[in-house]
């Protein structure tokens, strides 16, 4: 799929002439010149869909806060364990206490809702931002891409003009039409990205981990039958990794637009059905409405008889306002200008960071389903299942005294649970076991794991060298890890 008017075309129609004689025209279509792009970048748009995604985003992000609080996770997720396993540069996050986590969690409930309403959006999306990134980096044990996905999502939104439309009180205003596709392409990367994840040996051929996910599912009311069908998970599998790849292509055509949101909402319902993801299909319910246009929102609204949203003038949608004439541009004064440049600027930078992050895998030995290398921060969604068995022994070189430390001692079982199969926070973990050891007078003392882990259904083996003192190697976080046991896995 092309944008339309995308490179030099040259186009022959059939026209009337005056006598009724029919001729030949020729035109040729201006090629994509630099500037040309420029004037498409900087074009006054309807800033309506920005408004829309405002108010969802707000809306979903409360009451994703407020079913948090609700089960009261935030305690036994980040304040009742004893240790917590940090992100690199992040050991420095303060934890808060049980009624300090609630404050927060309320502070993002109101910061979600006043963006939604908008005024003052970019103070409230900043509180907002700043709430919840906070949280999510209390402990990297619970990471999720989605909650990535709002962390960046957040940040761009505070470089784009969100409360241009649908602020009570206030008129609306045209914006530059870069705000838009910048939406666009961030929510479209996330799908791509996730279909290339699956673009592996494990999903493709072996139809790994749905084959064990649906088998634990076959006894499901109705659907229960059809997921046991020998055949399903390769079915599922290949749809997956073909819906991701291909939906935000479909959803920037203005034609395949509707029925392709149709397939992604129909996608992320059974996801939530089938699997518990938590609000994460909701949220790309949302994103993927970004690529709706205006004309397209004023249609459906004028369908559904609101006279609030649109305005019909001989059946032709004028733009949305709250006060006036909203269809005005707003000529930027110099400041404003060079605000805007360097917002552009900024949005150029964290969409190429965007690009290139999900592909640093690459740089890394061996299968990063297995060894976590380039994992995170790079959408891959449901492509691995992986159990695991860690078991810490500790030497005190000194007198050569040795221990058998269970995580289970004081870890949470989920804190566990993802410990066990994550090679950065094993070692952490051993530096936490160290740092116990210090704590009642023994100095130095050495501490290896054997750490047993199965992907995808395989057998389980040695995921790290069972030989190395991990207190005594350092985290590597840009380079490969050497203690890592590669190879397949």
């Amino acid at each position: 799929m092309s944008m339309p008017g995308s490179g030099t075309e040259l186009q022959t129609a059939l026209r009337p002439t005056g006598d009724g004689a029919v001729s030949a025209v020729a035109s040729v279509r201006s090629p994509l010149t630099a500037n040309a792009l420029r004037e498409r970048l900087i074009k006054p748009s309807d800033p309506l869909v920005l408004g829309l995604f405002r108010i969802a985003f707000g809306v979903v992000m409360a009451l994703s806060a407020l079913r948090f609080l609700w089960l009261d996770w935030g305690a036994a997720l980040y304040v009742e364990p004893v240790t917590r396993f940090a992100y690199p540069g992040f050991g420095w996050v303060p934890r808060p206490s049980a009624a300090v986590l609630d404050a927060v969690l309320w502070t993002q409930v109101a910061a979600a809702l006043g963006f939604a309403v908008g005024r003052g959006a970019k103070a409230w999306l900043a509180l907002f931002v700043v709430s919840f990134t906070y949280v999510e980096l209390l402990d990297a044990t619970t990471y999720l891409n989605h909650y990535y996905f709002v962390s960046a999502l957040g940040l761009l939104m505070l470089l784009l003009p969100m409360n241009a439309a649908l602020v009570p009180g206030r008129a609306s205003w045209r914006v530059p039409a870069w705000t838009l596709g910048a939406l666009r392409v961030h929510v479209g990367l996330v799908y791509f990205f996730a279909g290339v994840a699956k673009l592996h040996p494990d999903w493709l051929i072996d139809a790994q981990p749905l084959r064990i996910w649906l088998a634990a599912r076959g006894g499901m009311p109705v659907i229960g039958p059809v997921l046991d069908l020998a055949w399903m998970p390769w079915a599922m599998s290949w749809a997956g990794a073909v819906f991701d790849l291909s939906v935000a292509f479909f959803l920037w055509n203005r034609r395949a637009r509707p029925w392709a949101y149709a397939v992604a909402f129909a996608f992320h319902a059974a996801t939530y059905v089938l699997f518990n993801i938590g609000v994460f299909p909701f949220v790309m319910m949302v994103a993927a409405l970004v690529f709706f246009e205006a004309d397209q929102w004023r249609w459906l609204f004028a369908r559904l008889r609101s006279p609030r949203l649109t305005h019909l003038n001989g059946g032709q949608a004028v733009p949305l306002t709250n006060e006036g004439d909203s269809s005005k541009s707003v000529a930027p004064t110099g400041a404003e200008a060079m605000r805007t440049g360097g917002a552009f600027a900024l949005v150029a930078v964290l969409l190429t960071l965007q690009l290139v992050v999900p592909l640093r895998h690459w740089l890394y030995p061996g299968d990063r389903f297995w060894t976590e290398e380039g994992y995170r921060f790079a959408w891959h969604v449901m492509v691995a299942s992986k159990t695991g068995h860690a078991t810490f022994l500790v030497r005190d070189p000194a007198t050569d005294r040795r221990w058998t430390i269970l995580p289970s001692d004081d870890l949470t079982a989920f804190q566990e649970k993802e410990m066990a199969v994550q090679p950065d926070f094993i070692w952490q973990y051993a530096q936490h076991v160290e740092r116990r050891f210090q704590a009642v007078g023994y100095d130095d003392v050495e501490v290896r794991a054997e750490v047993y882990v199965n992907l995808n259904g395989r057998d389980s083996r040695l995921l790290i060298d069972p030989d190395v003192d991990l207190t005594a190697v350092g985290r590597h976080v840009v380079t490969p890890t050497p203690w890592i046991y590669r190879g397949d896995p």
